[in-house]
Protein backbone atom coordinates (compact mmCIF):
# COMPACT_ATOMS: atom_id res chain seq x y z
CA UNK A 1 0.00 0.00 0.00
CA UNK A 2 1.52 3.31 -0.47
CA UNK A 3 2.12 6.14 1.39
CA UNK A 4 -1.18 8.48 2.55
CA UNK A 5 0.24 12.18 1.70
CA UNK A 6 -1.39 15.40 2.08
CA UNK A 7 -1.77 15.64 -1.60
CA UNK A 8 -4.29 12.71 -1.24
CA UNK A 9 -6.12 14.76 1.67
CA UNK A 10 -6.76 17.49 -0.78
CA UNK A 11 -7.91 15.18 -3.94
CA UNK A 12 -10.15 13.89 -1.46
CA UNK A 13 -11.19 16.81 0.56
CA UNK A 14 -12.28 18.75 -2.47
CA UNK A 15 -15.15 16.87 -3.61
CA UNK A 16 -16.33 16.35 -0.43
CA UNK A 17 -16.25 19.93 0.86
CA UNK A 18 -17.97 20.71 -2.54
CA UNK A 19 -20.87 18.51 -1.78
CA UNK A 20 -21.31 19.55 1.53
CA UNK A 21 -20.54 23.01 1.43
CA UNK A 22 -20.68 23.91 -2.37
CA UNK A 23 -18.92 26.52 -4.40
CA UNK A 24 -17.51 29.15 -1.13
CA UNK A 25 -15.03 31.42 -1.40
CA UNK A 26 -11.14 31.25 0.21
CA UNK A 27 -12.00 33.45 3.25
CA UNK A 28 -14.31 30.41 4.21
CA UNK A 29 -11.35 27.86 5.05
CA UNK A 30 -9.56 30.80 6.35
CA UNK A 31 -11.33 31.65 8.95
CA UNK A 32 -11.78 27.54 9.58
CA UNK A 33 -8.27 27.36 9.94
CA UNK A 34 -8.74 30.42 12.79
CA UNK A 35 -11.51 28.82 14.52
CA UNK A 36 -9.23 25.66 15.00
CA UNK A 37 -5.89 27.45 16.45
CA UNK A 38 -8.45 28.79 18.67
CA UNK A 39 -9.11 25.53 19.70
CA UNK A 40 -6.07 24.14 19.46
CA UNK A 41 -4.73 26.98 22.26
CA UNK A 42 -7.75 26.36 23.67
CA UNK A 43 -6.47 22.88 24.64
CA UNK A 44 -3.25 23.34 25.33
CA UNK A 45 -4.01 25.80 27.92
CA UNK A 46 -6.59 23.74 29.27
CA UNK A 47 -3.87 20.55 30.19
CA UNK A 48 -6.38 18.99 32.59
CA UNK A 49 -7.78 16.06 31.40
CA UNK A 50 -6.22 13.09 29.66
CA UNK A 51 -8.27 13.79 26.92
CA UNK A 52 -6.68 17.04 25.83
CA UNK A 53 -3.82 15.51 23.73
CA UNK A 54 -6.42 14.21 21.83
CA UNK A 55 -8.48 17.37 21.40
CA UNK A 56 -4.61 18.94 20.13
CA UNK A 57 -4.60 15.94 17.75
CA UNK A 58 -8.06 16.66 16.77
CA UNK A 59 -7.32 20.76 16.46
CA UNK A 60 -4.16 20.33 14.44
CA UNK A 61 -5.68 17.75 11.85
CA UNK A 62 -8.70 19.85 11.62
CA UNK A 63 -6.79 22.73 11.30
CA UNK A 64 -5.08 20.99 8.13
CA UNK A 65 -8.33 20.03 6.52
CA UNK A 66 -8.96 23.41 6.09
CA UNK A 67 -5.38 24.40 5.03
CA UNK A 68 -6.03 21.65 2.56
CA UNK A 69 -9.95 23.20 1.40
CA UNK A 70 -7.66 26.94 2.17
CA UNK A 71 -5.09 25.67 -1.01
CA UNK A 72 -6.86 24.15 -3.55
CA UNK A 73 -9.11 26.79 -4.04
CA UNK A 74 -5.70 29.13 -4.05
CA UNK A 75 -4.25 26.27 -5.99
CA UNK A 76 -1.51 25.57 -3.99
CA UNK A 77 -0.55 22.12 -3.04
CA UNK A 78 -0.28 21.33 0.44
CA UNK A 79 1.83 18.17 -0.01
CA UNK A 80 4.88 20.79 -1.29
CA UNK A 81 3.99 23.24 1.60
CA UNK A 82 4.13 20.17 4.29
CA UNK A 83 7.71 19.24 2.27
CA UNK A 84 9.06 22.76 3.10
CA UNK A 85 7.61 22.69 6.60
CA UNK A 86 9.93 19.70 7.10
CA UNK A 87 12.75 21.76 6.59
CA UNK A 88 12.22 24.62 8.90
CA UNK A 89 12.13 25.43 12.29
CA UNK A 90 9.97 27.97 13.79
CA UNK A 91 11.01 31.10 14.36
CA UNK A 92 8.79 32.94 16.85
CA UNK A 93 7.35 31.34 20.01
CA UNK A 94 3.79 33.01 19.33
CA UNK A 95 4.04 31.35 15.88
CA UNK A 96 0.74 30.16 15.40
CA UNK A 97 -1.49 33.55 15.88
CA UNK A 98 1.73 35.41 14.04
CA UNK A 99 2.11 33.58 10.86
CA UNK A 100 -1.99 33.18 10.62
CA UNK A 101 -2.24 36.74 11.13
CA UNK A 102 0.48 37.02 8.36
CA UNK A 103 -1.51 34.67 6.09
CA UNK A 104 -4.57 36.66 6.42
CA UNK A 105 -2.99 39.58 5.91
CA UNK A 106 -1.91 38.35 2.46
CA UNK A 107 -4.88 36.86 1.49
CA UNK A 108 -6.36 39.99 2.39
CA UNK A 109 -3.90 42.26 0.45
CA UNK A 110 -3.76 40.35 -2.35
CA UNK A 111 -8.11 40.46 -2.32
CA UNK A 112 -7.85 43.93 -2.28
CA UNK A 113 -5.40 44.22 -4.92
CA UNK A 114 -3.03 46.62 -3.05
CA UNK A 115 0.72 46.52 -0.92
CA UNK A 116 2.03 44.21 -3.92
CA UNK A 117 0.92 41.66 -7.08
CA UNK A 118 -1.06 38.65 -6.74
CA UNK A 119 2.08 36.60 -7.28
CA UNK A 120 3.83 38.29 -4.37
CA UNK A 121 0.82 37.84 -2.09
CA UNK A 122 0.54 34.11 -3.17
CA UNK A 123 4.34 33.75 -2.60
CA UNK A 124 3.59 34.82 0.73
CA UNK A 125 0.74 33.45 1.67
CA UNK A 126 2.27 29.92 0.92
CA UNK A 127 5.68 30.83 2.88
CA UNK A 128 3.06 31.49 6.04
CA UNK A 129 1.01 28.25 5.29
CA UNK A 130 4.56 26.46 5.85
CA UNK A 131 5.56 28.11 8.80
CA UNK A 132 1.45 27.52 9.88
CA UNK A 133 2.71 23.85 9.84
CA UNK A 134 5.90 24.15 11.04
CA UNK A 135 4.27 25.23 14.15
CA UNK A 136 1.59 22.83 13.91
CA UNK A 137 4.17 20.04 13.66
CA UNK A 138 6.00 21.26 16.26
CA UNK A 139 2.86 21.25 18.83
CA UNK A 140 2.48 17.71 17.44
CA UNK A 141 6.07 16.49 18.23
CA UNK A 142 5.56 18.31 21.71
CA UNK A 143 2.58 16.13 22.62
CA UNK A 144 3.81 13.16 20.86
CA UNK A 145 1.85 12.49 18.74
CA UNK A 146 2.26 10.46 15.58
CA UNK A 147 3.41 12.39 12.04
CA UNK A 148 1.35 14.62 10.87
CA UNK A 149 -0.15 12.72 7.83
CA UNK A 150 -1.04 9.60 9.96
CA UNK A 151 -3.05 11.46 12.56
CA UNK A 152 -4.49 13.90 10.19
CA UNK A 153 -5.78 10.92 8.42
CA UNK A 154 -7.22 9.50 11.05
CA UNK A 155 -9.34 12.66 11.98
CA UNK A 156 -10.07 12.98 8.16
CA UNK A 157 -11.47 9.45 8.01
CA UNK A 158 -14.08 10.65 10.78
CA UNK A 159 -14.41 14.03 9.15
CA UNK A 160 -15.34 12.57 5.33
CA UNK A 161 -18.35 10.47 7.50
CA UNK A 162 -19.83 13.51 7.84
CA UNK A 163 -22.86 14.57 5.52
CA UNK A 164 -23.81 18.41 6.40
CA UNK A 165 -26.38 18.40 3.78
CA UNK A 166 -28.73 15.14 5.76
CA UNK A 167 -27.87 16.66 8.90
CA UNK A 168 -26.89 20.71 9.59
CA UNK A 169 -26.73 20.06 13.07
CA UNK A 170 -24.14 17.28 13.67
CA UNK A 171 -23.14 15.90 10.30
CA UNK A 172 -23.91 12.61 11.98
CA UNK A 173 -26.23 9.82 9.84
CA UNK A 174 -29.96 10.92 11.45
Amino acid sequence: MTEWTFRNLQDEQAPWVLYNFGKRPPWHPLIGIAEELGELLEAISLERESNSVEEIKDAIADAIIFMADFCTLQHFDLETIYHNALKQHVLLPNGLLTYYGRLARSFLKKEQGIRGSSVDHERDMAKHLTDLLVCLRQTGIVYRLSPLPVFTREVWERVRQRDWKKNAVTGEAP
